[in-house]
């Protein structure tokens, strides 16, 4: 129909990727100590942690399913 406009609607998806597709535990070598202590109890608050992990093995393969 004339006039009529369609939008298009993007899903978002969480992923839970500490223990998933990265290894949480890699970071810690590379936090300084006084962060660490700073976050303890709440380390996935530590800006940019999941930056510094590791993928774990099997995330390295293709994670195409569902993207369009």
């Amino acid at each position: 129909m004339a006039g009529d406009t369609v939008s298009a609607v993007k899903k978002i998806v969480y992923v839970d990727m500490d223990g998933t597709l990265v290894d949480f535990l890699s970071a810690r070598p590379r936090v300084p100590d006084d962060v660490w202590v700073r976050y303890l109890g709440h380390e996935d608050d530590i800006p940019g942690i999941f930056a510094l992990m590791d993928p774990m093995p099997p995330s390295t393969t293709s994670r195409t399913s569902g993207s369009s």
